[in-house]
């Protein structure tokens, strides 16, 4: 996971960096707002192996343009942060539904990190007035997208008929990912400061690999009668898609 992360750092510095590199007036924005979840990514169906998860979260980006030989077209790039929680409570209630047979239920509970995308990507920009402090504008990028699934952390304790007692710790961890990925979007901007942009994000469908391990702990009278212990590699294909409605300020 480390790794990843210092991997991720590098892609960053070398898009600013060739980006800077690039001579001419560079127009820099940033923007922020709300991420919606869409699609299979923000099913919650736990039956359904395509199911993500996600909530709605919120979307931090640094957009750079650079005007080409047109006045209205635009070079266009971008780094996104995307941030959206992770829906425990399905879970919490399939674990429930699983444990109403034993009557002592002590503890279920799932937590979770928080799904992350960071896309970095380059495109067109068109820009055109509708008046004189009023201007609209469409882009469209295509890149590559980073993704880091969240972390699971499980806890159940319960008790059976018979005087045992029982309790359940697993962890579940992802390496992140890459994928192919493209934004659609377009806004108004008012005196070229501000503005409000609606973008869709297609993360394309993340390969992610990772890990579970699990210690089962078992009590009689207060005694622990036997320990088991688990550890498996786990696979997940996750296709991702995201609206972000947000508010911009150009420098």
């Amino acid at each position: 996971m480390k790794s990843n992360r210092i991997n991720t750092t590098i892609i960053v510095i070398l898009f600013f960096t060739v980006f800077n590199l690039s001579a001419g007036n560079i127009e820099f924005g940033i923007y922020g707002g709300l991420s919606i979840p869409t699609a299979d990514f923000a099913d919650d169906n736990i039956y359904e192996d395509k199911a993500g998860f996600a909530l709605k979260g919120f979307g931090l980006g640094i957009e750079m343009n650079k005007p080409l030989n047109s006045s209205s077209l635009y070079w266009s790039s971008s780094v996104s942060f995307l941030i959206n929680s992770y829906n425990t409570d399905e879970i919490e209630d399939y674990y429930r539904d699983d444990l109403q047979y034993y009557p002592n239920v002590y503890k279920c509970k799932v937590d979770a990190g928080f799904w992350g995308n960071i896309p970095l990507l380059t495109g067109i920009k068109f820009q055109t007035k509708i008046s004189p402090t009023l201007e609209f504008f469409g882009l469209g990028q295509i890149g590559i997208n980073i993704v880091n699934h969240p972390d699971l952390d499980i806890e159940l304790d319960f008790g059976d008929y018979y005087g045992y007692y029982y309790e359940v710790r697993s962890t579940i961890n992802f390496d992140s990912a890459t994928t192919f990925a493209f934004m659609v979007g377009g806004g108004v901007s008012l005196n070229k400061k501000l503005n409000i942009s609606f973008k869709y994000f297609g993360l394309g469908k993340a390969e992610l690999k990772g890990e579970s391990n699990s210690e089962n702990k078992s009590y009689i009278d207060g005694e622990i009668a036997f320990i088991d212990t688990y550890e498996n590699d786990i696979e997940k294909d996750q296709s991702i898609s995201i609206f972000l409605l947000s508010l911009g300020f150009n420098f």
